[in-house]
């Protein structure tokens, strides 16, 4: 994994909330797996160094679950549990301080 990894996780973040959306566990990985081979288009290496797989529904990478916890650890992400009606609930993702993503993906 490169250093490149958190910075482009907390950036796709950032990114995703100034458009006022917001991000799941899941949305995040398919967005970092898209940057990661936007990335390596241009370049021919992967941003995020994460050996990736095809898991059941898509992309996986066996350090992106180590990545969160450590980014949660330091305190640079946290997680927001949300439920709309009763019906449907889930945990949203979020960068606790903006990092510009075009500074991490050179735009």
């Amino acid at each position: 994994m490169k250093p490149e990894a958190k910075s482009a996780i907390l950036g796709i973040l950032t990114r995703v909330s100034e458009r006022d959306g917001s991000a799941n566990k899941t949305k995040l990985l398919k967005l970092l797996y898209l940057a990661d081979i936007e990335h390596y288009r241009r370049t021919d290496e992967t941003l995020t160094g994460f050996d990736w797989i095809f898991y059941f529904y898509g992309p996986w990478a066996p350090q992106y679950d180590a990545l969160l916890s450590q980014l949660e650890a330091e305190g640079a992400l946290r997680r927001e549990a949300w439920a709309a009606a009763g019906e449907f609930e889930g945990e949203r993702m979020i960068a606790t301080a903006p990092v510009d993503l075009s500074n991490v993906i050179g735009m």
